[in-house]
């Protein structure tokens, strides 16, 4: 027998949520294949088969999971012979006889009258968890439901199907009924996001907007594209800002309250907006990577945390944060620094703006650069300078 438990990553022992098990109970498994999704408070990541066998059992279907509480276990098949043994989702009662058991009456203190609810099926019916929750939700018997889902699984569907079917409208009719507002549980990212966008409230921050001429930006851009070589904007960006980070290291520093901690190394956060809340991987040592290795790892990153499939680590260590905005419109904004960092650079939509150059008026592509800075670690000054040499540098590409 071989254990799967939750690993605690080595930054912080808050533990995880299970999501979604990727394989179910006997199911043949493969050392390092992916067994379940678990979302920590960096990321939702994949957890890999620690051996090669059969997955003999499941003891936490869904919800929270401390560090190294056990998760799953993974049975040699060669061993394999008991039948296979699934933990039974959150809520659920275990161990009712049969109907072909008799079962033994005993006396027991008058309680107040019940109406009995129907049971949700026990571990051997086949259902995905949403389905679980909704059965339980309207003692819904999952035995009685054909699943309509891989290898007759039962979905949510099926059940709201049967709910549909069998429960007509009437609580909507109700007297007094009318609108509610809908309960959202709290994932364990919008957690993390809450609590540092507090610690940044706590950062005596501000900001500095620029436009910039985004016509070099474009222009490599498309010659970029004409040789083979796909590049975003985002890349390019990142790429200048590593070089200015070098020669202007405060930007690239944490404030310790009784010192000022300058960073070496230049590792710079993207932000993400996936579907389940804004994640910023990190792209790392970005100085010393050409412009190439930076799309390439930049693109990897994205797929994943949208996927799902980044790791815990992959969001420790940043230095700075670009958080572009730009592809969903948005002309300018003010970013919120990520703690411990100094400085975060906001960047909007290139668009056509008239402009007025030695007494010449025009119309050009622009951007808007907003840089949100620390003031305990920069000036005023030291933060119009950086943004000034930045929106310079973008039209030597």
């Amino acid at each position: 027998m071989t254990d799967l438990r939750m690993p605690a990553y080595g930054i912080s022992d808050a533990g995880g949520t299970v999501i979604r098990w990727l394989k179910e109970v006997g199911d043949a498994v493969h050392a390092g294949e992916s067994l379940v999704l678990v979302e920590t408070e960096k990321a939702a990541v994949e957890l890999d088969s620690p051996a090669t066998g059969i997955l003999r059992e499941i003891r936490v279907s869904e919800g929270h999971v401390a560090v190294a509480q056990l998760l799953a276990v993974i049975e040699d098949e060669a061993a394999a012979g008991e039948p296979p043994i699934s933990c039974p989702a959150p809520g659920e009662l275990t161990g009712m006889p049969s109907a072909a058991e008799p079962v033994a009456e005993a006396p027991v203190a008058p309680r107040r009258r019940t109406r009995p609810a129907r049971l949700s099926a026990g571990p051997n019916v086949r259902a995905a968890p949403a389905a679980r929750r909704l059965a339980r939700k309207h003692g819904v018997d999952l035995a009685g439901i054909r699943g309509t889902g891989p290898r007759g699984r039962i979905v949510r569907a099926d059940v709201e199907q049967l709910i549909g079917a069998s429960q007509p409208a009437a609580a909507a009719d109700a007297p007094g009924s009318g609108p509610t507002a809908e309960r959202e549980e709290l994932s364990q990212i919008r957690r993390v996001v809450a609590r540092r966008m507090m610690e940044s409230a706590t950062i005596p921050q501000f900001h500095l907007t620029v436009d910039a001429d985004a016509s070099g930006l474009l222009k490599a851009q498309r010659e970029w594209r004409q040789a083979g070589r796909r590049v975003s904007i985002t890349a390019f960006l990142v790429k200048k800002l590593a070089e200015l980070l070098e020669r202007n290291r405060r930007f690239n520093a944490s404030w310790k309250e009784d010192h000022i901690e300058i960073h070496r190394e230049v590792n710079i956060n993207v932000a993400v907006a996936t579907d389940r809340g804004l994640l910023v991987p990190v792209l790392r040592d970005c100085a010393s990577k050409t412009i190439d290795e930076i799309e390439e790892q930049l693109g990897d990153l994205v797929d994943r945390a949208r996927k799902g499939r980044t790791r815990p680590e992959e969001f420790a260590g940043g230095t700075f944060t670009l958080s572009n905005l730009g592809m969903y419109g948005i002309r300018e904004f003010n970013g919120l620094i990520n703690p411990p960092q100094s400085a975060l650079l906001a960047v909007g939509e290139i668009r056509e703006r008239p402009f007025v150059d030695q007494s010449v008026i025009g119309i050009r592509p622009e951007m808007s650069l907003t840089l949100a800075a620390d003031h305990r670690v920069v000036d005023g000054t030291e933060a119009a300078q950086f943004l000034d040499v930045l929106r310079k540098s973008l039209t030597r590409l």
